[in-house]
């Protein structure tokens, strides 16, 4: 496991990056980021599963469950690896300050004179700048705080909290719905709902008339609980309704429904902790190796992009002569 590259197809996770380190330290990364493709890959199965159970409930029918759990499976995996890229961030302060600072670096090229060098040559000043980096970035530290990282953290933890709540719930109606259906099942043949129904159901509705709101209820219950179609049965929750289902629900487990949010909510919450505080990622040779990857990368098509410039510029003063005294308009 520690050899195979899981990641690479998940997250993209390139090989090349990490030709230049260490074997043990290869081979660690490779283990790193199985280990976060396996739970990566587990929270968007339960995800699935959690979006069948919703389809279940609501239509009723297999084939628009399936259809409902690849859906909230395939929002649930853009989303969660929207977060994940997003939490991608180096440790290593020099890299990063680098990398979101590169105009500070082409400022010192501007006035240099690149018209006359080789690509060889400035590929030397790159790899010069690539010594400097590494030499720089032995040591992993956290980048400097900025306000703006409170409300992307905020915008980030919001939306895995609320998977995490939709995923719980699905969750809990598959694993507590023989509760359920008994819960229903008493209700449907209820004497009290019954009784409520004929003896106030019928009367006309007056103002602030409790009993009627009352027997409107306890119809509007009965109902959702009715399945005349013995062709189509209650396939997996014996209720039309989520609504009056997830109300069953939160009546019948009490307080262990929010012990189970937050356990959900902890296990989502998990690989993207990892991958912010962990030193085999934010501080992992991954990182280190893609980010000065990606700054080579910059700036050696900067100084080709410079030299070309002062090319054209050169070629233009002395190639052609433009005698702006003697020009008239029209001609």
């Amino acid at each position: 496991m520690s050899t195979m590259n899981l990641g690479k197809y998940i997250f993209g996770i390139r090989e090349e990056y990490l030709l230049s380190v260490s074997d043990d330290e290869r081979k660690g990364q490779f283990l790193s980021y199985n280990i976060l493709a396996l739970m990566f890959m587990i929270l968007v199965i339960v995800t699935t599963f959690s979006g069948v159970c919703f389809g279940l409930l609501i239509f009723n029918d297999w084939y628009m469950a399936i259809f409902s759990g690849l859906l909230l499976g395939g929002i649930g995996f853009a989303l969660l690896l929207m977060v994940l890229f997003l939490n991608l961030t180096t440790s290593h302060t020099v890299l990063y300050e680098r990398m979101t600072g590169m105009d500070k670096v082409f400022i010192e090229y501007f006035n240099t004179n690149l018209a006359g060098k080789s690509d060889d040559e400035l590929l030397e000043i790159v790899k010069h700048q690539e010594k400097e980096l590494r030499s720089q970035s032995l040591f992993v530290s956290n980048p400097r705080f900025h306000p703006s990282n409170i409300f992307v953290s905020a915008i980030k933890v919001l939306l895995i909290l609320i998977l995490s709540l939709i995923v719980s719930s699905g969750m809990q109606l598959f694993a507590f719905r023989n509760e359920l259906n008994d819960s229903f099942a008493k209700m449907r043949v209820s004497t009290e709902l019954q009784e409520i129904v004929a003896k106030y159901g019928a009367r006309e509705k007056a103002p602030n008339d409790a009993f009627y709101q009352l027997a409107q209820d306890a119809e509007w219950r009965l109902q959702m609980l009715r399945n005349d179609s013995q062709s189509n049965p209650f396939l997996l929750i014996d209720c039309h309704s989520p609504l009056m289902a997830m109300e069953t629900l939160s009546q019948s487990i009490g307080g262990w429904r929010v012990f189970f949010d937050v356990c959900f909510a902890f296990l989502f919450m998990i690989p993207f902790f990892l991958v912010k505080k962990s030193i085999r990622f934010a501080g992992g040779a991954y990182l280190r190796e893609s980010t000065i990857l990606d700054i080579n990368t910059s700036m050696m098509f900067f100084l080709l992009t410079r030299r070309k410039c002062q090319e054209i510029k050169h070629t233009i003063g002395t190639e052609y002569v433009y005698d702006f005294k003697n020009f008239k308009a029209g001609q």
